[in-house]
């Protein structure tokens, strides 16, 4: 129950993004290995956008 929670909150935090952003900037989503990033992030774009890009393994240097 607590990581649907927090993923609820990852995903209000990217509508919010969505909106003050009004498509202007990137998003960018970072942390630990096997979170759930990917999974949050195709499911946000799937449900709010008509097509989106995914990019993976950017190096942060």
């Amino acid at each position: 129950m607590e990581g649907q929670i927090f993923k609820r909150k990852i995903y209000d935090a990217m509508l919010r993004w969505k909106h003050d952003s009004a498509g202007s900037t990137a998003l960018m989503i970072e942390g630990p290995r096997r979170v759930g990033k990917s999974t949050i992030v195709k499911q946000f774009a799937q449900r709010e956008y008509k097509s989106y890009i995914i990019v993976r393994n950017i190096p942060t240097g």
